[in-house]
């Protein structure tokens, strides 16, 4: 069973999350947004396997380097859409050409907005 879960460890997971994807450039903006948005670990079956990021309307997930490819459903997909638009977020933002496109293909969101190097994606709960 897939859930979020209250932890002072959130926010560093979530960087943890996506220190691979960083340029050392990247990262202190990064961080210091990452400072004003709500965090939430992400669980599995009990097992910490990263953690969402809100900051309304958008959230961001972060799945740990050694669950990636290992975690996804499309009933565990639906779940943190779900979960997430509760507490009002039902937009999300991913690159062109990353594993979040066929995420978000999967749960329904539709392209909002095109960004540069991505799309804005938005969810109807």
């Amino acid at each position: 069973m897939i859930e979020f879960a209250e932890s002072p460890d959130a926010k560093a997971v979530f960087h943890e999350a996506y220190r691979d994807c960083l340029t050392p450039e990247m990262e202190e903006g990064f961080l210091s947004r990452l400072e004003t948005w709500d965090a939430l670990l992400l669980r599995l079956n009990g097992s910490d396997i990263g953690a969402i990021a809100c900051h309304t309307p958008y959230y961001h997930i972060g799945i740990l380097p050694s669950w990636r490819h290992k975690w996804a459903t499309k009933n565990r997909l639906f779940t943190i859409a779900n979960l997430a638009a509760a507490r009002g977020c039902t937009m999300t933002q991913v690159r062109t050409g990353s594993p979040g496109e066929k995420m978000v293909s999967v749960v329904g969101m539709t392209p909002a907005k095109q960004l540069a190097g991505g799309c804005e994606y938005a969810y109807a709960a």
